[in-house]
């Protein structure tokens, strides 16, 4: 079983995760309009202005 297993894997990252390529401009878009940011800030901001930053950008994104 483990020797169908780790023939499957390599025959799966051969065919497909080999040609997978990153978008690095993509990526970063996404990346700023996530949480992520404003996530990882909450140890040096506190949760208080983490809610307040994360409220903006709801009201930001649900009114153009």
């Amino acid at each position: 079983m483990i020797i169908e297993l780790t023939d499957a894997t390599r025959k799966f990252q051969e065919k497909y995760v080999r040609h997978l390529e990153a978008h690095a401009d993509r990526c970063q878009e996404l990346l700023e309009k996530s949480y992520a940011y404003a996530t990882a800030m909450i140890p040096y901001l506190g949760y208080d202005v983490y809610l307040t930053i994360s409220f903006g950008i709801i009201r930001s994104q649900s009114h153009p």
